[in-house]
């Protein structure tokens, strides 16, 4: 019972996640920065006033983004570093025309061998 709890609530994360929160969020909104204190790149800390945090900013959701902060969308890197499965290619191969051959010139024969039926199995033959 526990396993399809789960397995339920993981489908319904990735249902929320892929098709509203990827497709819908604002580039810019949660930004990626090297070098940044925690409150610049964890909103919630800065949000609540985290006591673990050494600096408060103010929240970043009233300002609009900028082309930089548009560059560098948590939402987006982290959509485009996904490692992805192999792709597998079952197509057959095209046919198209890979070599035109020369016409074989014909071959003539002396003589046609003729195949003697006589020898082959059937009924007896009548004796007189």
């Amino acid at each position: 019972m526990f396993g399809r709890v789960v397995r339920i609530a993981i489908l319904l994360f990735e249902v929320v996640w892929f098709n509203i929160i990827v497709p819908g969020h604002t580039r810019g909104i949660v930004v990626v920065q090297s070098g940044a204190t925690s409150t610049e790149t964890c909103p919630l800390c800065a949000a609540v006033a985290c006591p673990l945090c050494a600096q408060h900013a103010a929240p970043n959701s009233s300002k609009n983004p900028t082309p930089a902060d548009r560059a560098n969308c948590a939402i987006c890197q982290f959509m485009a570093h996904l490692s992805l499965p192999p792709v597998y290619d079952f197509r057959p191969a095209s046919l198209k025309l890979l070599e035109l051959l020369p016409v074989p010139q014909p071959q003539t024969r002396e003589s046609v061998a003729l195949i003697d039926h006589a020898h082959c199995r059937g009924p007896p033959a009548p004796t007189v």
